[in-house]
């Protein structure tokens, strides 16, 4: 499975609107708020061999995002601890 982390610069107060608007896109796993040089870390995975790029895409062109910066992820070099937040448990 092919992911990414997805770091949005947003628009002065649309954070929320950014976020929201993110989280309908397909693929898109979670999208959350933080604090520093970006505004908004979202990870997104696509199946098998899939491409990245339509998802990508598509975020960028979400109204309120002003820039983003894409770090892909590692195959098998992805482990989730034992917490869990509101949403529930990680998802591997």
């Amino acid at each position: 499975m092919a992911g990414a982390y997805v770091i949005i610069r947003a628009l002065p107060g649309a954070e929320k609107q950014v976020i929201e608007q993110v989280t309908e896109i397909p693929n898109v796993i979670s999208a959350e708020g933080v604090y520093g040089d970006f505004d908004i870390v979202v990870r997104i995975e696509v199946p098998g061999n899939e491409s990245l790029q339509p998802v990508l895409s598509k975020i960028r062109g979400v109204a309120g995002v002003r820039l983003t910066n894409t770090a892909f992820t590692v195959e098998g070099e992805r482990r989730s601890g034992t917490g869990t937040d509101h949403l529930g448990a990680p998802s591997d």
